[in-house]
């Protein structure tokens, strides 16, 4: 199962300001992460793409993260653990 763990963002400058766009999100199973991009990031002037990744917080993704392992657990002690 993959779990949408973050958000990815671009700086942009306006003036004096920082903007945070929004631009995709990413995912992250077992050691791996992977990311879908909903946008193409806008090079810098030196033409290069800085991205930040950012713990989604603003939703309930994160207490249905939090279940996953205890999840695990009931299907392993129910199943014999042939849970993947």
């Amino acid at each position: 199962m993959w779990n949408v763990n973050y958000k990815v963002v671009q700086a942009k400058k306006s003036g004096d300001r920082t903007n945070w766009i929004n631009v995709g999100m990413a995912f992250k199973r077992e050691d791996k992460f992977s990311m879908k991009l909903d946008t193409y990031p806008i090079p810098n002037e030196k033409g290069e793409v800085w991205l930040q990744l950012y713990e989604r917080m603003e939703d309930e993704i994160q207490k249905e993260n939090a279940k996953e392992p205890e999840q695990k657990d009931v299907h392993k002690k129910s199943y014999g653990g042939s849970a993947s």
